[in-house]
């Protein structure tokens, strides 16, 4: 609700959202934790961008969110040169490197 807030006030910034399987991460299945896994709320916050941890790249969430917002994908934590050569070929945008 606060991103689609931003969008009244702010309507030039760039506005994302992070993801991640909020039932998997807590292990807990409450309504809220489903609403936010599935990203129900996506309709209010329309984001710009979906960033989201590597395992959870092929999740239906993200594609479909992804697909129906035309959401650049951000990816996380890549720490090998294959893990970025995948992103790259994924169309995804690394936000960590720790690549040397």
């Amino acid at each position: 609700l606060l991103i689609g807030q931003m969008k009244k006030l702010l309507p030039n910034a760039y506005r994302g959202l992070l993801y991640t399987n909020v039932c998997r991460e807590k292990k807990k299945y409450s309504l809220l934790n489903i609403a936010l896994t599935v990203m129900a709320l996506n309709v209010v916050a329309r984001p710009d961008f979906i960033a989201f941890n590597k395992a959870d790249r092929d999740s239906f969430p993200v594609k479909i969110t992804t697909k129906f917002y035309g959401a650049p994908k951000f990816v996380w934590t890549v720490n090998t040169h294959e893990e970025l050569d995948t992103a790259h070929k994924n169309g995804e945008m690394p936000i960590f490197e720790n690549i040397f």
